[in-house]
């Protein structure tokens, strides 16, 4: 069985500062592409929360330049009102993440709030675990708060963003209870009018919250699967 590693820590310098301002904010890393080893790399992470205005305003920040080791912004996509996608190129040697991964780590999930940066990491061993929270208390820029290490019996270790942080809460229950009650069987099993009963909702108004949950859902499938050859033009 593998053990888990969850490392809270401050990154002096680093992007992740910022977010002390921005108190109801939560970013999650979301994908990585290593674009020359030892050199940088593109990172994507997604900015979600309940005030609109705080998401927006911190995407604009970013969008601004200047914070941490982002080299440059190269993609910010709104997802919905509170959600934020940003993509950027960032110094190889600013990512704590290789860190974790030079040190055995086979999967790193990463959460910042409050300027709080947090890791949960797998290794296949407990000495790997601890070498890796050791080599972080070494830098200089890293204030490590804390440093925990478990065997995992049972816990996904995908590094997926979970759809309530997307979707709004209307659009994620309505959804849900379409799913549960074989709204997309291939014989429905429920229609459009019994959930707009259900809820006390307009069947144009369900029909609405169904349609925008989808579109996300599958906007950020195709986003995920698209290829590192759309940044070409801005690492070139």
């Amino acid at each position: 069985m593998p053990y888990r590693l969850h490392i809270p820590l401050i990154h002096d310098g680093d992007w992740s500062l910022v977010t002390r301002s921005f108190p109801g904010l939560s970013v999650v890393g979301a994908s990585s592409y290593v674009v020359k080893p030892g050199e940088s790399t593109v990172e994507s992470i997604v900015v979600y929360g309940n005030d609109v205005g705080e998401v927006s305003e911190f995407a604009r920040r970013f969008r601004g330049g200047g914070l941490g080791n982002v080299l440059k912004v190269l993609y910010i996509g709104q997802v919905s009102t509170r959600c934020y996608e940003v993509t950027y190129l960032a110094n190889y040697d600013g990512v704590l993440k290789y860190v974790l991964i030079g040190s055995g780590a086979f999967a790193v999930k990463s959460m910042v709030r409050g300027g709080v940066k947090e890791f949960i990491a797998y290794f296949s061993d407990r000495p790997s675990a601890e070498s890796a929270c050791g080599r972080l208390k070494r830098l200089s820029n890293v204030d490590v708060l804390g440093c925990s290490v478990s065997r995992v019996r049972r816990e996904p270790v995908t590094n997926a963003v979970a759809l309530n942080m997307v979707l709004t809460p209307n659009e994620f229950k309505i959804l849900k209870r379409a799913y549960e009650e074989g709204f997309f069987s291939d014989v429905k099993k429920v229609r459009i009018s019994d959930l707009a009963r259900e809820f006390n909702l307009s069947k144009s108004t369900v029909d609405h919250h169904i349609r925008s949950a989808l579109r996300k859902i599958i906007r950020m499938y195709l986003n995920s699967q698209g290829d590192s050859s759309r940044f070409e033009d801005d690492l070139s």
